[in-house]
């Protein structure tokens, strides 16, 4: 069963109890400039039960130096050069916490996030996940979130499986059970050297129940290498996207049986935004669009279907994108480019819009479209 995303309320002044340890993984490669932030954002933590661990992997700027500095406070994993995914599962070896944070090295975390975390936690639990505040470059906030859905806790299982996805999003806002992990891990790490965190937000769903924790806890920096949060549609990132999407059910399908579960034919037609990435794709490059056999009106019925059938929407918001869908098809490529644009600029889009689509979704304090986030 699944239900809104409540907020946790404790004491300012309240100590914080001793509870599972810890443990916050930062994975690294090359990041030296926000580095130090986001060790000191794990340093700076409430919750007294932590576990820090820094992965660097095989960076080659002065990322190395600036770990050297904490070494007397934090674990480190010095590493050669093997992706996202090879970070993660050499982190996770390393680490001894019940609960495990995979902390980005360009994002920070709150001070009470862990605190605000084990709050939430119980045994059965497989994630406990909360939104971020979106941050520049030189982290000055923009005023928006990620993920721009509202999340939703509980048993996630059946939405998964018959709407594609669901809103969540990346590692940095994302506390994993253990058990959980080790039922999943280690990532294949040629497969998923970027965008792992994909891999274990599909997965771990069906590990446990999910948590979730309404008010952000945490910055999710934007910046030129990383982010999938843009003002514009980028023909090549979507291209990147519809890949990760194939990937990731190819994943799923592959550990169905081992689930225990049944993945239909077509299980990714049933997912909004890989659709509305899929249509944005054919508009804007259509020489260099990856699926041959798509047309404009089957994908926008395909979407208007997904969006009326998203569970994760409210009815408001539903109705929103089945017309985005069936108007991107037909217009014109301009307003087609707008419209397309306004899809995918996340925190970027006009306020009145925000609101808009606020509005549209289920639970209070969420913005914006999307489903898994791209981090």
């Amino acid at each position: 069963m699944t239900g809104s995303c409540p907020a946790v309320q404790t004491h300012a002044q309240a100590t914080p109890a001793v509870g599972p340890l810890v443990s916050i993984v930062i994975n690294n490669y090359n990041y030296g400039r926000f580095l130090a932030e986001a060790i000191e954002s794990a340093l700076a933590q409430t919750y007294p039960a932590l576990d820090l661990i820094v992965v660097d992997d095989g960076s080659s700027d002065d990322s190395r130096e600036i770990i050297a500095r904490y070494r007397d406070r934090v674990r480190v994993v010095l590493k050669q050069n093997g992706g996202q995914a090879s970070a993660l599962n050499a982190g996770f070896a390393a680490s001894r916490g019940e609960v495990v944070l995979f902390l980005d090295a360009d994002d920070t975390l709150a001070p009470r996030a862990l605190e605000k975390v084990v709050a939430s936690w119980n045994p059965g639990v497989a994630r406990v996940q909360f939104p971020l505040n979106v941050a520049r470059a030189d982290g000055v906030l923009t005023g928006g979130r990620v993920p721009a859905d509202a999340m939703l806790a509980g048993d996630l299982r059946r939405l998964v499986l018959e709407s594609g996805g669901y809103p969540t999003v990346g590692t940095t806002g994302t506390a994993f059970g253990r058990q959980a992990l080790e039922a999943v891990m280690p990532i294949p790490e040629e497969a998923w050297r970027r965008e792992p965190d994909l891999y274990l937000l599909l997965l771990t769903p069906f590990q446990g129940d999910v948590a979730c924790i309404a008010e952000p806890l945490g910055s999710y920096r934007v910046h030129g290498a990383n982010s999938w949060v843009r003002s514009v549609a980028d023909p090549a990132r979507l291209r990147e996207q519809l890949a990760l999407d194939v990937r990731a059910e190819e994943a799923l399908r592959s550990w169905a049986p081992r689930l225990g579960v049944s993945l239909r034919a077509g299980w990714l037609l049933r997912n909004t935004e890989h659709l509305q990435a899929r249509l944005a794709s054919l508009r804007l490059e259509p020489r260099a669009h990856p699926f041959a056999g798509d047309r404009r009106w089957r994908l926008a019925m395909q979407g208007a279907r997904a969006s009326l059938a998203n569970a994760a929407y409210a009815p408001r918001k539903r109705w929103l994108f089945a017309i985005w869908f069936l108007i991107t098809a037909v217009a014109p490529r301009r307003p087609a480019r707008a419209l397309i644009d306004l899809s995918f600029a996340g925190g970027f889009r006009p306020r009145i819009l925000q609101r808009l689509v606020q509005g549209g979704s289920r639970a209070a304090g969420a913005g914006g479209a999307g489903q898994l986030e791209r981090g």
